[in-house]
Order: structure tokens, then C-alpha cells, then sequence
């Protein structure tokens, strides 16, 4: 039985966002994977430096595994986190996987408005392989457009109990 609902996309503000609404208005938890890896591996670039790159991606493996058996969950995870050795694989069949989708040009003018400090998203560069990807993966894929986040919520919602 599919118990969680993976939010997943390119835009990593808004998908937080919608994860944690989406987890109010079903009463689950919610849960942001990238923030739990921060959490569980306490300081990252300490332990790149220390035990190296291949033991630090073990330890964010592990620590993603551990969310498997979340119960009532929504959970934002980070594209990167998503795609990397498959991980998306171990909540195929306990989870209901949502890609939300913005528009390329979307996403680029966004971009645009980022201050040199601010992150941009490498999958931005390669949008259209990422989109491919996600909407193969994915058990839905639901078009942003000017949507806001309580519509996507009901679409969400709609498209889990089958209306």
C-alpha cells in the first residue's frame, strides 16, 4: 500500500512549500529530505574532508533509506537526492511520486533574478533530459503553469483519491 507522497521537481523553494502544505491539509508529516540528510550527517563538508566523497554519499544513502518506512508522510525531496544512484527506486512501491512541473522559461526567469551568492540549479542546464527523467519516474506530473499552491494541492489531492 502506497502511504507517502513524494514531491518532487526543479524548483526546490516552491516544492517545499507545496510539501509542507500538502502535509497540513492531509494531517500527515511532513518531512524535507535534504534537511535530513543536513541533520543526520551533522557537517557534510567536515566529513567529505575527512573520510572523502564516496563515504559521505554512503552515509546521504543511508540516511534517505532511512525514510522508507515513513508512514502519512509528505516528503520534499531535492531532485539531486532523487535521481542519484536511483534512490527514488526504494519508495517506488510505497509511495504515490508527484513531479511538479514548471516551464523551462519558468525556471530560466527565475534564474535571472538570483543574486551571484544565490544557488541556481544545475538541472536547469540539462532541463529537458531532468523533465524526461521525472515524468517516466513519476506517477503523475502536474503542470505548474499559474496555478497557485492551494489549486495544486486539491489537484494533488484529487488525483490520490481518484476524482
Amino acid at each position: 500500500m502506497k502511504n507517502k507522497i513524494i514531491i518532487v521537481g526543479l524548483n526546490s523553494e516552491f516544492n517545499r512549500i507545496l510539501a509542507k502544505g500538502l502535509a497540513d491539509e492531509t494531517q500527515g508529516y511532513y518531512l524535507d529530505i535534504e534537511d535530513y540528510i543536513n541533520y543526520s550527517l551533522f557537517d557534510k563538508a567536515q566529513m567529505q574532508q575527512k573520510c572523502g566523497l564516496e563515504y559521505m554519499k554512503k552515509q546521504e544513502k543511508n540516511a534517505i533509506a532511512s525514510c522508507v518506512d515513513y508512514e502519512n508522510s509528505v516528503l520534499y525531496f531535492p531532485f539531486e537526492y532523487f535521481i542519484f544512484e536511483n534512490n527514488y527506486k526504494a519508495f517506488q512501491s510505497s509511495s504515490i511520486m508527484f513531479y511538479i512541473k514548471f516551464s523551462e522559461q519558468t525556471l530560466i526567469n527565475k534564474n535571472k533574478t538570483f543574486k551571484d551568492n544565490d544557488k541556481i540549479d544545475l538541472p536547469l542546464i540539462c532541463f529537458k533530459e531532468n523533465d524526461e527523467q521525472l515524468t517516466q519516474i513519476c506517477d503523475y506530473t502536474i503542470n505548474v503553469g499559474k496555478k497557485s499552491e492551494k489549486t495544486i494541492i486539491k489537484e494533488i489531492i484529487n488525483k490520490i483519491i481518484g476524482v
